[in-house]
């Protein structure tokens, strides 16, 4: 198939995604980070100002903002039009994509990231969602093809994206700078300091003025107004940026370990050793320099890259979502591939290590851990099954004539229905409390239910409705005995 037929296909796909994905609810992070934040912009008219700080979660609310936007000509709050609105975002990522293969990879095998891509467990299940992180990711790659197509508008378009889209995409800007300035200017060596190299770093800079203002901007704004930035000590997520001490840093430095190679990313971490390791042995040093400079600046932008989301990672107390690393596992992707074209010779064990991480990328979105190890569900496709279970569960409780209100559970059913659904019901679970309430909803989806929880679940409550496919479940369990 030529490269471009290729390219309609991952159109064709991006289309087909958000097509099927439509009527489904807004899931997990993107309760607080869509729905929350898109009503109150709906429903104060799209008013220019900063979030109330029950749902204020220190980004710059643009997102919330541009689904308001994209409901008001649907007639209101809707899921297909939340779900469309993604869709703008999605081609450019495949449109991206597909120029950074064509750049590291070449024109005949450009459409091998796009396929690596659209198996990544966290890639795919955050592009059928409404997440600011689509967004995100396509502004790091667009900026990322601005930098080695030489194109600073592209470049300028996605920083200014980055900025405007949360304080980690400011975070990912700043690995591109330093890319940019590596790709750019590391000829200079001895004349770094020198009066032309500060003028052509300057210079360099330009294409990052107006995301660096906007942002700037943003937080002396968020600062004059509400006298903090990122998080504020009475918010629902401050005991997430506690910060660890040294145990603690060893747990988290395991953690990410581990977040580097679940879901399958084994197998890109295994190709892309594998490649360095060649990449030294003697008959590889007739590699041309031009494919020898690829190699480097790919393994440098893995570096910054790391070096910029792992502090964060490392240093908190919760702030360890597979979505946080996602440009992180799209350039160690790109990273393999780029070895594995540029190393090894042979054809067929090109395709054979192609064929591997494929493989692996997309039977990693069947995993699903045993029940009492938290999983990032909305990093896996493993989550699909959740929607239909849910609606499933919902209408059992309806026609039982239970009431929302008497039903405990956890994150992310807790709340208003209308957060979820855009149904306009204000009804909703409540947060489980075991002592107190006659019905508890749990799902092998929540991560919020201890071990000592379930075990009362199991032991002193009826489980009086059970829903399970492909391994996720929903229980509906009462209280053996409600009066005492």
């Amino acid at each position: 198939m030529r490269p471009y037929y290729q390219l309609i296909l991952f159109v064709v796909v991006a289309v087909l995604s958000v097509w099927f994905s439509r009527h489904h609810v807004f899931f997990w992070d993107t309760v607080q980070l869509g729905a929350k934040h898109a009503y109150w912009y709906y429903d104060n008219g799209l008013t220019p100002a900063l979030l109330p700080d029950e749902i204020d979660s220190g980004h710059p609310p643009v997102f919330g903002w541009y689904l308001a936007a994209c409901w008001a000509p649907a007639g209101g709050p809707g899921l297909p039009a939340s779900h469309l609105a993604m869709l703008p975002f999605l081609l450019l990522l495949v449109w991206a994509l597909y120029r950074l293969g064509n750049y590291w990879l070449g024109p005949a095998f450009a459409y091998y990231l796009l396929w690596l891509a659209a198996v990544d467990p966290t890639l795919a299940a955050q592009g059928i969602l409404v997440s600011p992180d689509v967004v995100l990711i396509s502004a790091f790659c667009l900026g990322l093809v601005g930098i080695v197509e030489k194109r600073s508008r592209l470049l300028a378009f996605g920083v200014t994206m980055l900025a405007l889209i949360s304080m980690r995409g400011m975070m990912v800007a700043v690995a591109l700078y330093l890319f940019d300035v590596w790709m750019n200017e590391r000829s200079l060596g001895a004349r770094w300091w020198s009066r032309q190299s500060l003028f052509s770093l300057l210079r360099r800079s330009l294409p990052f003025l107006p995301g660096a203002v906007l942002a700037g901007g943003f937080m002396l704004w968020h600062w004059w107004e509400k006298g903090w930035i990122g998080y504020h000590p009475d918010s629902p997520w401050a005991s997430a940026f506690g910060r660890v001490g040294a145990a603690g840093f060893l747990k988290n430095g395991a953690l990410l370990a581990w977040r580097l190679l679940e879901f399958g990313r084994l197998a890109v971490i295994f190709v892309l050793g594998l490649g360095v390791v060649l990449w030294f042995k003697p008959h590889n040093r007739n590699i041309p320099f031009a494919d020898q400079r690829k190699l480097m600046d790919i393994l440098v932008l893995t570096a910054l890259i790391a070096l910029v989301l792992a502090p964060s990672f490392l240093l908190y107390k919760a702030l360890h979502a597979q979505r946080y690393l996602l440009p992180l596992y799209l350039v160690l992707s790109l990273g393999a591939l780029t070895f594995v074209f540029h190393v090894v010779q042979s054809v067929r064990i090109r395709h054979l290590l192609f064929t591997v991480m494929f493989a692996a990328l997309l039977t990693g979105n069947r995993w699903v851990y045993p029940e009492g190890i938290a999983m990032g569900w909305d990093s896996t496709l493993a989550h699909l099954p959740y929607y239909g279970l849910r609606e499933t569960m919902l209408n059992y409780i309806q026609k039982q004539g239970i009431q929302p209100g008497q039903v405990g559970t956890a994150f992310p059913e807790i709340g208003p229905f209308t957060y979820r659904d855009l149904s306009g019901q204000m009804e909703g679970f409540r947060e489980k409390n075991l002592q107190t309430q006659t019905y508890i909803l749990y799902s092998n989806v929540m991560n919020d239910f201890t071990d000592e929880e379930r075990a009362a679940l199991q032991s002193d409550w009826e489980a009086i409705h059970r829903l399970e496919s492909r391994g996720v479940k929903f229980i509906l369990y009462q209280k053996n005995n409600p009066q005492q």
